[in-house]
């Protein structure tokens, strides 16, 4: 009999046990490669991180926030400048260790090669964050300030969110209404309660809200409102 494949029950959309030892498998072999090899991983990581983390930084700093008090800008400036402080520090100590290793040279010379060394990787993860940001930074803005319109946009429509699943939002009217998906030019609502009944809101081709259906029949035409 052929032993037949994970991977084809899985694609078939059968789980089960079958994928559960496989999933269970793949850990455990895993979990006894990363032990035999801990320090090599270890040495990796803080590699990764001494990079990621200063672009992150850099990216974090410029690349756009919605508008909020000076205390959370400040607060996320700090952040992203702890990033950039903790990504060197660690390119500093690998670099530290690694020329200790390589170099002969007296540790006052190796403690400046380091910090030259670090510095530079630091700068050049730094510039390609703040690169990256700057490109996003356009985009960004723009997706808030039509979150920011949406938002009054909501209020004046005196849409509320419960935060529940059954009833996700009531409208202006008091309608129970069940978020069902985002289509590229509305939101969908069921109007919980009532059959074949839905709400709608309509979307331009940015996600900004430009009008409510209210509560209709999910065969009639919508007619939106502005708020």
């Amino acid at each position: 009999m052929r032993k037949r494949s994970v991977l084809a029950y899985a694609a078939a959309g059968v789980g089960g046990a079958a994928l559960a030892g496989f999933g269970l498998g793949i850990g455990r072999n895993a979990w006894r490669h990363a032990k035999k090899n801990y320090l090599a991983i270890m040495v990796l990581i803080a590699m990764f991180a001494s990079l990621s983390l200063p672009f992150l930084g850099g990216r974090n700093l410029i690349r756009g926030y919605p508008q909020r008090s000076p205390v959370w800008v400040l607060t996320g400036c700090a952040e992203s400048l702890a990033l950039v402080v903790l990504g060197t520090a660690i390119a500093f100590g690998l670099t530290l260790v690694a020329i200790a290793m390589l170099s002969d040279q007296p540790q006052a010379a190796t403690g400046a090669m380091a910090i030259v060394v670090a510095a530079s990787f630091t700068a050049a993860a730094l510039a390609l964050g703040l690169v990256v940001g700057l490109f996003q930074r356009p985009g960004r803005l723009r997706r808030f300030a039509i979150a920011e319109a949406n938002h009054e946009f909501l209020e004046d429509l005196g849409f509320r969110e419960t935060g529940e699943q059954e009833i996700t939002h009531y409208d202006g009217e008091g309608n129970a209404l069940r978020l069902l998906e985002r289509a590229t030019d509305a939101m969908v609502f069921l109007a919980v309660g009532r059959r074949s009944k839905r709400a709608y809101i309509e979307l331009d081709k940015n996600g900004l809200m430009t009008g409510y259906s209210g509560v209709i029949g999910i065969d009639n035409p919508r007619v939106y409102k502005a708020a």
